[in-house]
């Protein structure tokens, strides 16, 4: 469960359930990624490193921290998520 808290998909490929893993992996990703173009096309100080590390705290634009805090609550679902289902996974 722990692995999967840090790094999504990391308690499931852990496990052996190895698609499972992949997913939880490839969309945490893919969230990430989202979250670093808002930061590099939408803000002006170009934080896009920042904003994929951070989240919404990085990005001060008002018009793009709207879909930031969205995006950032997502990869915080998918984190947790995650770690609930690797837990859950240990059980069986």
């Amino acid at each position: 469960m722990l692995a999967s808290l840090i790094v999504p998909g990391l308690g499931q490929l852990g496990r052996g359930r190895v698609l499972d893993g992949a997913l939880f992996l490839a969309l945490a990703v893919w969230l990430r990624l989202v979250l670093a173009s808002y930061g590099w096309i939408l803000t002006t100080d170009k934080n896009a490193l920042g904003a994929a590390l951070w989240g919404a705290m990085a990005i001060p634009d008002p018009v793009s921290a709207p879909l930031a805090i969205v995006v950032t609550g997502l990869v915080l679902i998918v984190h947790g998520w995650s770690a609930f289902d690797a837990r859950c996974s240990e059980r069986s």
